[in-house]
């Protein structure tokens, strides 16, 4: 990214994510531009600028994003084959959408993540059925509220899942 800048002399924008920040800071949008010499015309620093959304992720057009992504990554690949972090009780895919939970207003929101970490689109209404059909039955209860009390029973809404816990990196610019 850095030497994308530096070479083109124009800035970038991105979303980063990062879930080991506080919830209002999980999303962030990050501008990136150079700073350039006027008499050698050399990017001599780039000058960052975070700021915290003040709307959902869902404004981001990251179902066309995700469309885009073709990443064949052995390391991807198999970072769910080496995460053993969960309990048995729930699998990691269950931990993940209780975790998001948590931290996000809608099952659109915690699908957009869910669609950059697994890079393929995952629809809201699909986390939806997801959560009535499997983690209401485990926690045997109807409603999301009653599945919350039951979670945090568990530690649920404390433990993140080792495979939300890199950040992740969305280039604006592909959108």
């Amino acid at each position: 990214m850095y030497k994308k800048i530096i070479n083109t002399k124009s800035a970038i924008t991105n979303l980063g994510i990062n879930f080991l920040r506080k919830k209002e800071y999980v999303v962030m949008h990050f501008y990136y531009s150079p700073v350039i010499n006027p008499t050698t015309q050399d990017v001599i620093a780039i000058h960052v600028t975070a700021t915290k959304l003040n709307f959902p992720i869902a404004f981001f057009r990251l179902p066309t994003l995700i469309s885009k992504l073709n990443i064949v990554d052995n390391s991807v690949a198999n970072f769910n084959q080496r995460l053993k972090d969960y309990d048995g009780f729930i699998n990691n895919y269950e931990q993940e959408i209780l975790f998001l939970i948590f931290y996000f207003d809608t099952y659109e929101d915690i699908a957009s993540v869910l669609s950059l970490k697994y890079c393929k689109e995952i629809k809201g209404n699909t986390v939806a059925k997801y959560v009535r059909k499997n983690l209401y039955t485990k926690f045997n209860v109807i409603n999301n509220k009653a599945l919350k009390l039951e979670a945090i029973k568990y530690g649920y809404h404390k433990k993140i899942p080792l495979s939300l816990v890199s950040s992740m990196i969305v280039d604006l610019s592909e959108l």
